[in-house]
């Protein structure tokens, strides 16, 4: 990667990509962390909560893969769902160097409440912004997600 000098009249600090992104994730995490803490739930945890109600029953590193963070972190939050009964760890029964992570009942019960309050965050989040937009944004914030590579 080549870097050039560049000033910072050159570069105003509205057009980083960094810089926006994070103001909007300080702005939208509080709102996100009210909702989902009434609930009994870290906003850390949510991700993972909300990663198996789409996909159940996987592997720790599908799932590290599927919120974005590394297997120690991903490992850490799901002894934290397991302590609280919302998650089963078990070894796969092919493979026991893999373990297998489970909803519980009490996990899936969840779903039904902590859904509709992120979807209302979401509808005045992206009021004004039409669904060409929006599938704009998400291919594009997808595709420097792909360019920034894999979590580490």
């Amino acid at each position: 990667m080549m870097f050039t000098t560049m000033r910072t009249q050159d570069y105003p600090i509205d057009r980083s990509i960094g810089f926006l992104l994070g103001r909007t994730f300080r702005r939208l995490r509080p709102i996100m962390e009210q909702q989902i803490n009434s609930a009994g739930i870290s906003y850390g945890m949510w991700f993972f909560l909300r990663a198996l109600w789409e996909k159940d029953g996987v592997s720790q590193r599908e799932i590290a893969e599927m919120v974005g963070l590394t297997q120690p972190t991903a490992w850490a939050a799901l002894r934290k769902l397991e302590a609280q009964k919302m998650v089963t760890l078990q070894p796969d029964s092919e493979d026991k160097r893999k373990v297998l992570v489970s909803l519980t009942e009490k996990g899936r019960g969840l779903e039904e409440v902590l859904l509709p309050r992120v979807e209302n965050i979401n509808e005045v989040a992206l009021q004004g912004i039409s669904k060409t937009d929006l599938a704009t944004f998400m291919r594009v914030l997808g595709r420097i997600e792909t360019n920034i590579g894999p979590a580490e």
